[in-house]
This record gives structure tokens, C-alpha cells and sequence, in this order.
């Protein structure tokens, strides 16, 4: 069983309803990596417990995991090499040249790196669509990151399906 206490941080609380706020002073309580209770630390001072991993967050704000809503993870691969042109010559003659060459392995590498970058910077969870996602999958697995992930396909008349609806619902 691992415990451990984060000492002495400020934590943003991010209520169903109202302002958010920021508590100072508050002791992180974590067992088996499931945070089980936060108090003051007033409360807890000098009485971590035997076996229990203490950090000192002092100066420092704990704030609940993000949620990246929309990404293309592997894309971070792509990054920079199509700035400041026309959406026509990013699609067209930049990033789809360069995606017809991503093989299963480069989308991997790709979305290691990505859920990498996304974990340093608080993110917990994102929400992805990108060719090869049994590889963003993968690498979702593997970094701890938590994903929502779905297919993709192009098609100039949409999917057989999609002539099945009703446009007009």
C-alpha cells in the first residue's frame, strides 16, 4: 500500500456550482494513488503516519486534472511545419503530404510524445481522432493517460451509413 501527503499546497476547488476559489494551507491526503481526503494542514501537522511519503507543496497550487477536448495527437510530429499559410496549403500541400507517410509505428511515436507533453502539463484525459488508433490506444496505455478515442475515415460522400439519415433531423 502506498501513501503519500502533499503537505502544506494551496488547492483550486472547483465546485458543481458557484466561483471557484483557492484554499491555502491543505494537506493532500493519497492512498494507492486515489486522493482520499484533503484537509487543513493545520490539522495534520507533524503527524504524517509510519510509511508515508511526504511532499512539501508549499508555494505551489494543486489544480484538478485537464481535459484536452479535441486533439490529433500524433500531429505534435507535424508541429511547425506549416505555420502562418492558408488552411488550403496546410491541408493540402503541408500536413496531407506529410500524413500519407505515417506508417502504425510513427503514429505510436507520435502519440508518446503527445500524451508525454499533455501529462507534463496537467492534462489527464483527451479526446482524440486520428488514422491508427489502436496505436494512440497503445500509447494511451502505456503513459497512464486516460483517452476517449474514435475512428477515422475520409470520404468525399461520407460513410454508407450516413446516406441513411435523415438531414433534416
Amino acid at each position: 500500500m502506498t501513501r503519500l501527503l502533499i503537505r502544506n499546497v494551496s488547492v483550486l476547488i472547483v465546485p458543481e456550482s458557484g466561483e471557484c476559489r483557492v484554499d491555502p494551507a491543505q494537506d493532500i491526503h493519497i492512498h494507492n494513488g486515489r486522493i482520499t481526503t484533503i484537509t487543513p494542514t493545520t490539522i495534520t501537522a507533524g503527524r504524517a503516519g509510519e510509511g508515508v511519503e511526504v511532499i512539501d507543496g508549499s508555494g505551489l497550487v494543486a489544480v484538478p486534472g485537464l481535459v484536452n477536448s479535441h486533439t490529433h495527437s500524433p500531429m505534435v510530429m507535424m508541429r511547425g511545419a506549416a505555420e502562418d499559410v492558408s488552411i488550403d496549403d496546410w491541408f493540402n500541400r503541408r500536413i496531407w503530404p506529410m500524413e500519407v507517410n505515417l506508417t502504425p509505428e510513427r503514429v505510436r511515436v507520435g502519440a508518446r510524445l503527445a500524451c508525454a507533453e499533455m501529462l507534463l502539463a496537467g492534462v489527464t484525459t483527451f479526446v482524440d481522432h486520428y488514422f491508427h488508433a489502436d496505436q494512440i490506444a497503445d500509447a494511451a496505455l502505456e503513459s497512464g493517460i486516460r483517452a476517449d478515442l474514435a475512428p477515422t475515415f475520409f470520404s468525399s460522400t461520407g460513410s454508407p451509413r450516413s446516406r441513411d439519415c435523415n438531414p433534416s433531423a
